[in-house]
């Protein structure tokens, strides 16, 4: 541990700084409602998630695909106006108006984030990877670092089961078994019904 690279521990200091930083990000996020959808799910079924014929938001706009179609986009907008008989700047000005409401409706216009609802499913598939786990004596060191409790305090582990098995939708563990090694262990504990107090080393 001694030797580990702390650079990253600088940056997120830094960051600290901008007091602001994480409530601007959650009341951005609450405004998306289009996404990317990740690579993951697209390889599944790309045709099922990209436009056919016609791209009407940005993330595909200039497909060289649907490129034919925008001559035919063109002449749509052109008898649109014909028949308004109005010019296009007072259509313009009209979308101006709402012009950051409607770029906020997007998550993020250069594919480098993707909408969570998306992502979920496959974030929870991931935690159950045995290759991927993290042992949940991390949650409880930094939860007692975050209210001050004992480290070595077992009451504790009872919750950090239970914030866990919510997350994943899973049915609860009995309460004092001791906390779960790790997320998959937890999950694993939950699918099999143990008797309340059963000794953890039996339950693992």
């Amino acid at each position: 541990m001694a030797n580990m690279d702390h650079s990253w521990v600088v940056d997120v200091k830094s960051e600290l700084n901008d007091v602001d930083a994480s409530s601007e990000l959650d009341d951005i996020w609450t405004k998306h409602s289009i996404y990317m959808v990740p690579a993951l799910i697209k390889d599944l079924n790309p045709k099922a998630y990209k436009p056919q014929i016609i791209s009407f938001g940005p993330y595909h706009y200039g497909d060289e695909k649907l490129r034919p179609m925008e001559i035919h986009k063109r002449r749509a907008l052109i008898h649109f106006l014909k028949r308004a008989q109005k010019p296009l700047q007072d259509f313009m000005s009209a979308l101006e108006e709402v012009a950051g409401v409607l770029m906020d409706s997007y998550e993020s216009l250069d594919g480098s984030r993707h909408g969570m609802s998306n992502v979920m499913l496959h974030i929870k598939m991931d935690m159950l990877r045995i290759e991927n786990q993290l042992p949940l004596l991390v949650l409880k060191k930094l939860a007692a670092a975050e209210t001050g409790a004992a480290p070595d305090d077992d009451e504790d582990d009872d919750e950090i089961n239970r914030l866990v098995l919510d997350f994943m939708g899973s049915r609860p563990v009995p309460s004092q078994v001791g906390l779960g090694l790790h997320t998959l262990d937890l999950f694993r504990r939950s699918c099999v019904r143990f008797p309340a107090g059963e000794a953890v080393s039996n339950a693992r």
